[in-house]
């Protein structure tokens, strides 16, 4: 337990910011998602609306030190990604939304990455 009466402020002080910081972070993944919800509806107009109201969201949680501005401009950047192809093509755009790539195929790119350089390394130590 805290001695000092500074002390006590300053967990007061953090627990009341927690507070503020868990609701920010929750209106901006409120946000974020109504926008996603918006691009699989197929409403360009909505989801544009959504992206703009989002995207305010999110750099206010960068000014509020709450994500960093690199994180948050690559959030943005997916999000218009995502509307600008709704734009474009409807009925595309719910197809590509749908499909992911699998976490093997990626996990299988960086085994053949390490083994081709383990085979190098191996054959500049035997020469």
């Amino acid at each position: 337990m805290a001695n000092h009466s500074s002390t006590k402020k300053a967990i007061r002080k953090t627990e009341r910011n927690t507070e503020v910081n868990k609701n920010r972070k929750s209106r901006i993944k409120t946000y974020i998602k109504k926008v996603l919800a918006a691009v699989d509806s197929g409403s360009p107009e909505e989801a544009k609306k959504a992206l703009i109201v989002a995207q305010s969201e999110i750099m206010r949680g960068v000014a509020c030190k709450l994500i960093q501005k690199n994180t948050a401009s690559r959030k943005v950047s997916r999000l218009s990604a995502r509307v600008k192809d709704l734009m474009l093509n409807p009925q595309e755009a719910k197809k590509t939304i749908t499909t992911k790539p699998s976490s093997t195929a990626a996990a299988k790119k960086s085994a053949t990455k390490k083994a081709s350089t383990v085979k190098k390394a191996a054959v500049k130590v035997s020469e």
